[in-house]
């Protein structure tokens, strides 16, 4: 875009702004406040790239070069940084150096622009050093040399004779007068040396007589690249080796010593050993061994490649490569101690046959394994063993594992085992392992061979014969074995009490037994019965079982005696259905005389019923009597008879005591008992009739029949 602004061209672009004249800014360019900057924006930031400079400082056209000028604070005077002129044709680049330099360095250039701070060299051959040399070409002055102006001497030096009287010849000569000096001969400072030339070192060498002296700092300087320099710096003094090689002190004996030579520090003795001394006493000796320490040794580390003895020669007594021998006739101990404000001291040693592994401080031992600083044991203060954990919560032992898995196997169990005991000193036999059976909190004690593939006993109290309680403190009638818990009920099964479990495969018979075992010979043992739980078929899912009780003869093997399942008591050996017995059973019952009008005198009855067969007593004494018709009949039997009347089958029972000679009892009709007499004519027996009870009869009488109940 572009225009006019009065007459003054503008025009804009998206790169630039062309502006034919002054542009007055009462704000910011850029960020910029002009009237505080001053006429030009000479602090803007800008960048530079690889073809454009940051800034150009350009001349005027015509006789100006560039510059920069850089001021000082009141802008009244300051340096200019300034091009060479332009028929120089000069194009070039300076880079300066990354740092400030030292003292007396200078700038100089790699021929490319690049410059470095150097040191001007005192022994560069252009030049002739200030403290002097010799010249190898012609010297030329328009002034004098040493107060002489050679212009105006010129025929004398340049003469070949031997006339000029005040001049020595250049080809030398006698001198008849003084040589005199404020300057050096040959380089040589004759004020200074003196006045004979025998105060002086020849530089081929020789006998020095008197003391040399040197300055501080100050060196004697060896070697062609001053490899070795002594000197005193003021404070310190040093024997410097900065060359190749080594620098080697040689000498039969070689001694150290204080400035007087009174005491000893360090003592090398050709072919014997070499000490080191404190306060003029020996304190670390070497011999043909190794070294010997006298008094204690304090160090941040300490690395020895061989045994090591305190107190004694070192004897790898264990044989396991390396030893630390500490030993003395009144004991030993290895003290460790905190020097902080808690003094805390430990250590291990040995006195007597007595070994001590001692925590003095009022903390823990604890100890750490597998090359980390994780805690794997502690013994608290109270004496309590904690594995696995850092509080053994008052427990003497206390092992804590992390098992995330359930045992199923040997392998299982053997993973999850936390303490494990081996009676033998190889792995394989007699092993009693302890460990959770389980993630809901079961655990196990399990006695097996090293893989838990072969069963062991686990014997409690096996010498001493001692009592075991489980859930009690206490024994009654001095059992051995008793265990207590209270008892609760699921389905008629008890719960909470002891559990005897069969592990064989389903089948008839399996369960649970308690054997009674005894001495038969001596103290020779041997089963005489049992009590087994038996599952009564073999069909899977069918909990159906039977109690049996076993016992044997002499020579016999133990065999079954009485078997109580669903259907009842059966007896050796009888497993059929419905051959149980089923019911036992006693009470009493009230008999009465059927017919007639009876004051009793006695009315009293018993039972006992087993299964189905009911035993009765009675007792019946009259009173009073009347109306006594039909047959003797006793009623109000406690259980129905089985079959209908006058039944099948003679259920008889023997009459203990009638006013009318012997008699039977037999069941009369569903619910009595009638009494039949043998004494009438022709020997049969007979319903006894009613009428032979009078007032003081007494009946007393047994009789058994089979009930339907």
């Amino acid at each position: 875009m572009a225009g006019y602004i009065g007459s003054k061209a503008v025009s804009l672009s998206t790169t630039a702004a062309n502006v034919d004249g002054n542009i007055t800014v009462t704000g910011n360019v850029d960020g910029r406040d002009v009237s505080v900057d001053g006429t030009k924006l000479d602090t803007i930031p800008i960048i530079s790239t690889s073809s454009v400079a940051s800034f150009t400082a350009k001349g005027d056209g015509s006789s100006q070069d560039g510059y920069i000028q850089l001021n000082c604070y009141q802008n009244t005077h300051g340096i200019k940084l300034k091009s060479p002129p332009h028929s120089a044709g000069a194009s070039y680049t300076l880079v300066f150096p990354v740092n400030d330099g030292d003292a007396g360095q200078v700038l100089k250039t790699d021929g490319s622009g690049v410059l470095a701070w150097v040191t001007t060299s005192s022994t560069d051959n252009t030049k002739l050093p200030l403290a002097g040399g010799a010249m190898t070409g012609a010297i030329t002055t328009n002034s004098t040399f040493d107060g002489v102006d050679i212009a105006t001497r010129d025929a004398i030096l340049t003469s070949t004779t031997t006339t000029a009287s005040a001049a020595l010849p250049k080809a030398g000569g006698a001198l008849t007068g003084a040589v005199t000096t404020n300057s050096t001969f040959d380089g040589r400072d004759v004020a200074a040396d003196g006045v004979t030339a025998d105060a002086a070192l020849p530089k081929a060498g020789g006998a020095v007589t008197g003391n040399v002296t040197f300055g501080d700092s100050n060196k004697i300087v060896m070697g062609a690249g001053s490899d070795l320099n002594v000197f005193h710096n003021g404070s310190h003094s040093y024997v410097q080796d900065s060359g190749t090689g080594n620098l080697y002190l040689a000498g039969s004996n070689v001694i150290i010593s204080n400035p007087t030579s009174s005491e000893t520090m360090a003592y090398f003795d050709d072919d014997g050993g070499v000490s080191l001394w404190y306060d003029n006493a020996v304190k670390i000796a070497t011999n043909n061994t190794g070294v010997a320490v006298t008094g204690n040794i304090t160090a941040s580390g300490l690395t020895v490649s061989g045994n090591v003895g305190v107190g004694v020669t070192p004897s790898d007594t264990f044989g396991f490569g390396k030893a630390l021998d500490i030993g003395s006739a009144a004991g030993s101990f290895i003290y460790v101690r905190d020097t902080d404000a808690t003094n805390a001291v430990g250590g291990i040693g040995i006195s007597g046959t007595r070994m001590y592994i001692t925590n003095k401080a009022a903390g823990p031992m604890t100890f750490q394994v597998n090359g980390d600083a994780t805690e794997r044991m502690r013994i608290d203060s109270s004496g309590d063993v904690g594995i696995g954990t850092t509080s053994p919560n008052g427990s003497r032992l206390y092992l804590e594992d992390n098992h995330t898995t359930n045992v199923t196997n040997s392998a299982t169990l053997i993973g999850n085992t936390t303490f494990t005991i081996n009676g033998n000193s190889g792995e394989g036999s007699d092993v009693m392992r302890m460990g959770p059976m389980s993630l809901a909190g079961a655990y196990f004690i399990d006695v097996s061979n090293g893989g838990a593939s072969a069963e062991y006993p686990l014997l409690l109290n096996p010498i001493s014969g001692g009592q075991v309680g489980f859930g009690t403190t206490t024994f009654v009638d001095g059992s051995k074995f008793q265990f207590e818990a209270a008892k609760t009920f699921s389905s008629g099964i008890p719960r909470g009490q002891v559990n005897i479990v069969d592990t064989t495969a389903v089948a008839t018979g399996v369960g649970g037994s308690i054997s009674f075992v005894g001495n038969y010979s001596g103290t020779s043992k041997t089963t005489f019965g049992s009590i087994e739980g038996s599952k009564i078929n073999g069909t899977g899912g069918h909990y159906g079982g039977a109690l049996v009780l076993k016992s044997r003869s002499h020579g016999g093997n133990n065999v079954e005696r009485i078997r109580l399942d669903s259907d009842g008591l059966k007896f050796n050996g009888d497993t059929g259905a419905g051959n149980g017995l089923s019911d036992f059973e006693t009470g009493s019952w009230a008999p009465a005389f059927i017919s007639g009008t009876i004051s009793y005198s006695q009315q009293s009855g018993s039972y006992v019923k087993i299964g189905r067969l009911v035993t009765l007593q009675f007792n019946i004494g009259s009173s009073s009597v009347s109306g006594m018709t039909s047959y003797l009949r006793i009623g109000g039997l406690p259980f129905n008879p089985v079959d209908g009347p006058y039944g099948a089958g003679a259920y008889t029972a023997n009459l203990l005591n009638t006013s009318d000679g012997p008699s039977s009892l037999s069941r009369y009709g569903n619910d009595q008992i009638g009494i039949l007499g043998s004494n009438n004519s022709g020997g049969n027996w007979t319903w006894e009739p009613a009428s032979i009870i009078v007032s003081g009869t007494t009946i007393r009488g047994t009789f058994s029949y089979e009930t339907t109940e």
